[in-house]
């Protein structure tokens, strides 16, 4: 799987910011196992079909990602889980009123707390609700 790619070399060790969905994420999470063995037997699994993944509670999904991201963290300061029709997760090893590094600030990366692990959950915006976006164009993006 392509999102594994980076995290077979040093490469990712450079990465500041990830933003996988739960299945790039478990996928990630594995590849950094492998080269640091650890017992993840105690996260509540989930061997199903991705069909049946959105029946699933949302407490177990996110109480995996706090789990996958653990590992992540060790290197990345900030990982953004997509949640599909759920939302999104944001992970961070810093506090969580600590701001998030920027280009601007690059030379300034937050204080590393391996043993923390921030989390704040953003849901989906539900079916009629109306939010006024402005340009979302990308770079090169037209």
């Amino acid at each position: 799987m392509k999102s594994e790619k980076p995290f077979r070399s040093d490469a990712w060790h450079s990465i500041t910011y990830v933003s996988p969905n739960l299945k790039e994420l478990r996928t990630m999470s594995s590849a950094i196992v492998e080269q640091q063995p650890q017992n993840y037997s105690h996260l509540p699994q989930n061997n199903n079909k991705d069909d049946e993944e959105k029946d699933r509670p949302l407490d177990d999904i996110i109480t995996e990602c706090l789990h996958l991201c653990k590992p992540l963290l060790k290197h990345i300061h900030c990982v953004v889980v997509t949640l599909g029709k759920h939302g999104a997760l944001i992970c961070r090893d810093t506090a969580a009123d600590t701001p998030f590094p920027t280009a601007h600030h690059s030379g300034h990366l937050p204080t590393r707390q391996h043993s923390l692990v921030s989390a704040r959950y953003f849901p989906a915006l539900g079916p009629g609700s109306h939010t006024l976006l402005g340009n979302v164009t990308g770079a090169g993006d037209r």
